[in-house]
């Protein structure tokens, strides 16, 4: 869905622009073992947290190396 379209809630700095798209997924797990697992290699490999906008700016500029 484009970003604009979602609730005000969920929009912040992606709501600047249209081209971004946004995928929303509601995967309920079988196996929360392997979810948890999952998620603790995730935060392993990504220490540190992004915000919205670090997140956006990232978007952005991989989004104008591919233009």
């Amino acid at each position: 869905m484009p970003a604009g379209d979602l609730p005000d809630r969920m929009r912040g700095e992606f709501a600047r622009d249209e081209r971004v798209r946004v995928t929303i997924e509601n995967d309920q797990a079988e196996d929360w073992d392997a979810l948890i697992a999952e998620i603790g290699a995730f935060r392993k490999a990504n220490p540190h947290p992004v915000d919205a906008a670090e997140a956006v700016a990232r978007i952005r500029i991989l989004r104008d190396e591919w233009k």
